[in-house]
């Protein structure tokens, strides 16, 4: 597989993978990237909230950033990366 403009490959990372990349433990949402290997992505529809709430590469510890802060401090590219909700009617 070549990588080109339009694709790349994604992998997932084991444990020990996730702490030597991101600097957390799995599981925990890292609000910044510090690893210019990884890009940092976020989903437009988190930044429509006024404030975005993270585990602070930990599972026992969080940070709240105002989103507009969060944006200028950690730069990172918007895409969306989830499906949209599916809303049902009963």
């Amino acid at each position: 597989m070549t990588e080109d403009t339009y694709t790349r490959l994604i992998t997932l990372l084991d444990d020990a993978g996730t702490r030597y990349r991101a600097g957390s433990v799995s599981g925990s949402i890292t609000p910044f990237c510090f690893d210019p290997g990884l890009e940092l992505l976020v989903d437009p529809e988190l930044l429509s909230h006024e404030g975005i709430f993270f585990n602070a590469a930990r599972l026992d510890r969080s940070v709240a950033l105002g989103t507009g802060d969060y944006v200028r401090l950690a730069g990172p590219r918007i895409e969306p990366v989830a499906d949209a909700p599916v809303v049902t009617v009963a």
